[in-house]
């Protein structure tokens, strides 16, 4: 399910170039890490449009910043 939530969101123009190697959100293999940045890449780019953060049940708003080292979550859009 995970998969299919990275696959959709990086279609639909979220910034999945951050979580490839050597990018800030790599994530070192940690697919987790990888689809919160991506989703919340989405979600963020899409939520003056009316997207939601659910990805079937993938994903999930928080008031938690999920930024780590040098991989930055982009917030505000609510």
């Amino acid at each position: 399910m995970m998969q299919k939530a990275i696959d959709y969101a990086c279609s639909k123009g979220a910034d999945c170039a951050q979580t490839t190697q050597g990018g800030p959100c790599y994530g070192n293999g940690n697919k987790v890490a990888v689809c919160s940045y991506i989703c919340n890449s989405y979600y963020q780019s899409r939520a003056s449009m009316g997207a939601t953060c659910d990805f079937q049940g993938v994903a999930t708003l928080t008031n938690t910043d999920p930024s780590s080292g040098t991989c930055k979550f982009a917030s505000g859009a609510r």
